[in-house]
């Protein structure tokens, strides 16, 4: 599952998946755009927050 989906599908805006990743929403817009690749802390922060339904995969594609 893409960060994109997992937002709308929880009905959350990029300002509270920004907030609970304890990001800026400019830089979480830019991960959610895949203009951004997130650093490994971050990637466990979002997998954690997701409870594992967005992956290192959707996340990280140049590593995994």
């Amino acid at each position: 599952m893409t960060l994109f989906s997992y937002r709308k599908q929880n009905k959350l805006t990029q300002r509270k998946m920004a907030d609970k990743l304890r990001i800026d929403q400019p830089y979480y817009s830019k991960i959610e755009a895949g203009k951004l690749r997130p650093g490994m802390r971050l990637v466990n922060r979002i997998i954690d927050l997701t409870d594992g339904y967005v992956g290192y995969k959707e996340l990280r594609p140049d590593i995994y």
